[in-house]
């Protein structure tokens, strides 16, 4: 017992706190998946058109914090900087790791409470806000048999 003790002590002293899900951690700027509203790509945070989504959301859960990353460009930054203040909430600037991110696939900002919440669609599609894609699913043409047994 006294020796697993001292193991512990001598890991810590070694390798650090053991983390749980670090990599789920990085991905989402520091916060664990469950506790995420919402989160943006690189590329999402430079259209426009994601503003009014953000504001649906931190108006749905004021309480929550936005992690913007510091791996955007500074234009971006500042725009989400102005969002989080318009909206009244905190918000941090994050610098997790050197490196080139692919703007496709790497989070650039987050929305995330203290507590777990569980959202299944925290990434909106990127034709989620166009007008032709509302349109094309809302004029689906239905077959012959269709409009027979309709």
């Amino acid at each position: 017992m006294v020796a697993k003790d001292v193991n512990d002590y001598l890991d810590k002293a070694m390798y650090g706190t053991p983390q749980l899900k670090p990599d789920e951690q990085k991905k989402y700027l520091g916060t664990f998946r469950e506790r995420v509203v919402f989160a943006l790509t690189l590329n999402q945070m430079k259209n426009k058109k994601f503003e009014k989504y953000c504001l649906d959301k931190i108006s749905k859960y004021p309480q929550g914090e936005l992690l913007i990353s510091a791996k955007s460009d500074e234009q971006t930054q500042q725009a989400f900087l102005i969002l989080a203040q318009k909206a009244n909430v905190p918000f941090r600037l994050i610098d997790d790791a050197p490196g080139n991110p692919d703007p496709i696939k790497t989070i650039g900002v987050v929305y995330t409470l203290k507590t777990a919440i569980n959202l299944q669609d925290i990434i909106p599609a990127e034709n989620q806000f166009d007008a032709k894609s509302k349109e094309t699913h809302s004029t689906k043409k239905t077959s012959l048999f269709g409009r027979l047994w309709s």
